[in-house]
């Protein structure tokens, strides 16, 4: 891409179950998320609050977008909201935060 990381934005959207993807380079699939706090709704492809205490994610993709990129959609920029990334569920080493 030839972009510093202050250029570019981690975005992330789910992998539907049983669909090819064509990764452009700049992307990757990760495997076994969870998310605490909510749960991932299936049908409408989703997280929602939930009062249980986490569920697990379909595999993610993460992309790297080029902020100027991402801004001519701002209107689906406000309805993202940001996350923390963490190595595992004890949350002491946080990765990055990923707006989904």
């Amino acid at each position: 891409m030839g972009y510093s990381l202050e250029e570019l934005s981690l975005e992330f959207d789910y992998l539907q179950a049983g669909k090819e993807v064509d990764l452009p380079e700049q992307s990757f699939i990760l495997k076994g998320f969870a998310i605490q706090g909510a749960e991932y709704d299936k049908q409408d492809g989703r997280i929602a609050l939930s009062q249980s205490l986490g569920s697990s994610l379909p595999d993610v993709i993460f992309r790297w977008v080029k902020i100027e990129a991402k801004k001519q959609d701002d209107d689906e920029v406000d309805q993202k909201i940001q996350i923390p990334v963490y190595l595992n569920n004890q949350r002491r080493d946080l990765i990055t935060s990923v707006n989904i």
